[in-house]
């Protein structure tokens, strides 16, 4: 007598169900612990960027005996080059720099600055980073390194692209490079009372405070069309009750203040509509324009970041440090370079 057996050769559909549940089970355990890995990565690579940045400050001030300065409002071959640009030689990016100041070289196309009054000051077109339009001129487009986007001048916990097109006056499309680092210009861009001042660059023996109780630089996030932020040229804001010829001292776009604020002279009305400030290092999305609406180009004007709870600072002893959102009460003392304070860091 022979017997058969039939054998199984799948499974129910309960057993099925029950392990696509316990996949996504584990597919949900998962992912936060792989996403606080990277945010952790991102934020040490972020860290990283900015001791790169603190040893070629020093190795700047080695070379000049000065730092640089957060850009130079004087019409010369390197008008409006902000600090990022001046210490590409020390952070292996020679090449760049080279390339970049041979363009600014060409004296091809002469032209006239109208300040200082009455007699202005002879040049060449090519030393606008970015061209001919400034002078009312179709020609030169804009200096090419304007657009190139620096890994050391980015942090990669920022999800936006670093590329940002603005259409200008004439309907010109520029092209330029964000940053997520901005230089300290101590309390507001008024004072100048920090590392970065315009026109001139800053001693070490300047600051007063001490090296480890001073910033030099710290993270500054951005959004997906940012107004200010880009590494090359650094004009920033606008403030027309300033001497002539320095109104713009890189505010918002290469440095910013502890407690910065909004000349509100700036033509872009997203920006122009937010607080007059003074601003302070905390979140982004709290700050609401004339309207009561939450405005994200209000963010531009203070220290925050992408990372949880606050941002990575550069200080002028070459340290890094974060320091949580807690710490605004005292970021003040720690942006200026002589105002005789005692910090203790949080």
């Amino acid at each position: 007598m022979t017997t058969s057996s039939s054998r199984r050769t799948g499974f129910t559909l309960i057993e099925l169900l029950v392990v696509i549940a316990i996949i996504a089970v584990l597919i949900g355990l998962l992912i936060p612990a792989v996403q606080q890995v990277r945010e952790a990565a991102s934020r040490i690579k972020c860290a990283n960027n900015l001791k790169q940045q603190g040893l070629a400050l020093h190795m700047h001030h080695d070379a000049y005996g000065a730092l640089p300065s957060a850009l130079d409002n004087r019409f010369q071959k390197h008008w409006h080059w902000s600090w990022m640009v001046q210490i590409l030689p020390f952070l292996e990016q020679d090449n760049l720099y080279r390339a970049a100041d041979e363009w600014a070289s060409n004296t091809s196309m002469p032209v006239r600055w109208y300040l200082p009054r009455p007699n202005g000051t002879p040049g060449y077109a090519h030393w606008s980073p970015w061209g001919g339009w400034v002078f009312g001129l179709t020609e030169p487009q804009q200096n090419p390194w304007l657009a190139t986007a620096l890994p050391l001048y980015l942090c990669p916990s920022d999800p936006n692209t670093p590329l940002v097109t603005s259409t200008m006056p004439g309907g010109l499309k520029l092209t330029m490079a964000a940053t997520n680092y901005l230089g300290s210009n101590g309390t507001n861009y008024k004072t100048q009372d920090g590392v970065f001042t315009s026109n001139r660059g800053v001693r070490l023996g300047e600051i007063t405070d001490g090296t480890s109780n001073t910033l030099f630089a710290g993270e500054r996030g951005r959004g997906p069309t940012p107004l200010f932020g880009f590494w090359f040229g650094g004009c920033g804001q606008s403030d027309y009750t300033m001497p002539e010829g320095d109104e713009q001292r890189g505010s918002g776009d290469v440095v910013v203040g502890a407690r910065e604020l909004n000349s509100r002279q700036n033509g872009m009305a997203s920006l122009d509509a937010c607080p007059a400030g003074p601003y302070h290092f905390q979140p982004p999305n709290l700050i609401r324009d004339d309207s009561g609406a939450i405005q994200p180009a209000c963010d531009e004007l203070h220290y925050w970041s992408f990372h949880k709870g606050g941002a990575n600072f550069v200080f002028a002893d070459g340290s890094v440090h974060f320091l949580p959102y807690g710490a605004d009460a005292v970021l003040p003392a720690l942006a200026t370079r002589g105002g005789g304070e005692v910090v203790d860091l949080p």
